[in-house]
């Protein structure tokens, strides 16, 4: 009876120290709870569903364009002057590779959609 709290930890234990990979990106441990075939299939399947989902932008009659940020420029103002209608300001940063946050830098040049 002694060992039966600590039996679960011990389990626990265990299990993230089986269950850890390496990611081939980050080269960082991942704690992972499938196997790496059944990662690949989930991959693929997610991959062609996106693929489908998107569209050209000349099928909607809109241009990319390239412009120079002025001082003081920010993503929520751009935004709100494009024909993005779903979640604009974050294809905007999406297109601008930076999605996860951040502000466009004085005279940075920045795409977006005319």
């Amino acid at each position: 009876m002694k060992y039966s709290r600590w039996l679960p930890a011990l389990f626990c234990t265990a299990l993230s120290v089986v269950a850890c990979s390496t990611n081939p990106v980050t080269g960082g441990r991942d704690f992972v709870l499938m196997s790496e075939s059944q990662e690949i299939s989930l991959g693929r399947q997610y991959s062609a569903e996106t693929a489908k989902s998107l569209h050209p932008l000349t099928s909607t009659g809109k241009k990319l364009a390239i412009i120079r940020a002025p001082a003081g420029t920010r993503f929520a103002a751009l935004a709100r002057n494009l024909p993005l209608t779903n979640y604009p300001e974050e294809q905007l940063r999406l297109l601008n590779g930076l999605y996860s946050g951040g502000e466009p830098q004085a005279s940075q040049w920045l795409k977006v959609v005319r």
